[in-house]
C-alpha cells in the first residue's frame, strides 16, 4: 500500500494532474458471474450478445446459452451506468455498474435452491478517497406455465414468502458498503396474487459512505442470490440493481491546486512587469 500511497503524494509541480486523476472516465472489464464462478460472462465474450464496450447482454436460453445450478432461466443486462435509485443516493457519480432488465424464471424441470450473482467492472483512474453506495429494487412476478420470462392475466399467484432475496451487498476494491438502509436480506417476497403483474420487492441499500483510499483503478461490484420457491415464480430487476462511488479530492490537493493557481496568475502578473507611469 505504500507504494500507492507514493504514487498519490500532492505535487506542487502538478496539481491540477492530481485533480485529474480523481475523475476516471474510463471503464474496463465489465463482467457477471453465477454460481462463485461456474458460469463467467465478460464484455464480449461468448456469452455476451452485445458487441457494445461496457455493456454485457445475457440469456441462459437465448442465442448464447448456458447452464445455472438451480436450473432457473436467467436473462439481463450489466452495464457501466448509473440508475435512478443510485444517483438519488450519491452524486456525481464518478464511477458505476449495474444489473439491470433482469428476469429469473423457474421452469418446471429447475432443481431449484439460492442462486448466487456477483457483477463487476474496473474504473480507470485514481482516487484519494470515495462515497459508494448501493441499492437495489426488485419486484416479484408470476409466470403463465408456458413461455419463459412471460406473465399474464393466467400468471401464478406467488405466495408471500415463497421467494427470498438471500443477500445484497456492494464493494469497491475489497471494501464492502456500509450504512445500511431498508428491509435487509433475507427479503421475502410480498404476497401477490394470480393473474399477472408484478409487486415491488422492499428496497434495501447500503451508503452513503465515505471511504478513504487511495483507490487506484477500482473494482466496484455486488454480491446478489436470491431463491424462487415455486414454479415460474420470477424475481425481476426492470429497474436495477446498483453501485457506484463519487470520487472525493483529498483536502491538500484541492488546497495546492488553488495555491498553484495563484502562484501562475502572480507569476503572469511579475513577468509583464511595472507598468509606465504616466507623463505629467
Amino acid at each position: 500500500m505504500s507504494g500507492l500511497h507514493s504514487l498519490l503524494r500532492p505535487s506542487l509541480a502538478l496539481p491540477l494532474a492530481a485533480c485529474l486523476l480523481m475523475f476516471p472516465g474510463t471503464a474496463l472489464g465489465v463482467g457477471i458471474q453465477f454460481d462463485s464462478g461456474a458460469v463467467v460472462i465478460t464484455d464480449n465474450g461468448p456469452l455476451d450478445s452485445n458487441l457494445a464496450i461496457g455493456i454485457i447482454d445475457f440469456d441462459s436460453i437465448g442465442s448464447n446459452p448456458f447452464t445455472i445450478a438451480s436450473g432457473y432461466d436467467v436473462k439481463g443486462t450489466v452495464q457501466n451506468t448509473a440508475g435512478p435509485s443510485l444517483s438519488s443516493l450519491i452524486t456525481p457519480i464518478t464511477g458505476a455498474v449495474t444489473l439491470t432488465n433482469f428476469v429469473a424464471d423457474r421452469p418446471l424441470s429447475a432443481i431449484g435452491g439460492i442462486t448466487s450473482i456477483e457483477f463487476f467492472d474496473t474504473v480507470i483512474g485514481t482516487a484519494p478517497a470515495v462515497n459508494v453506495a448501493d441499492v437495489i429494487t426488485a419486484e416479484v412476478a408470476n409466470g403463465n406455465g408456458a413461455a419463459t420470462y412471460f406473465n399474464n392475466a393466467s400468471g401464478n399467484a406467488v405466495p408471500a414468502s415463497q421467494d427470498t432475496i438471500t443477500t445484497w451487498q456492494g464493494y469497491i476494491s475489497g471494501a464492502i458498503i456500509t450504512n445500511q438502509f431498508g428491509t435487509p436480506p433475507p427479503i421475502p417476497n410480498p404476497n401477490l396474487p394470480a393473474g399477472g403483474g408484478t409487486l415491488p420487492y422492499p428496497v434495501f441499500g447500503h451508503g452513503p459512505t465515505l471511504i478513504p483510499g487511495p483507490f487506484v483503478n477500482p473494482v466496484i461490484g455486488a454480491f446478489f442470490s436470491f431463491q424462487l420457491g415455486g414454479v415460474r415464480d420470477q424475481l425481476i430487476l426492470p429497474s436495477s440493481a446498483e453501485v457506484g462511488f463519487t470520487a472525493v479530492p483529498e483536502p491538500s490537493a484541492a488546497v495546492l491546486a488553488i495555491v498553484g493557481l495563484i502562484g501562475l496568475a502572480l507569476c503572469g502578473r511579475n513577468a509583464a512587469g511595472p507598468k509606465p507611469s504616466k507623463a505629467r
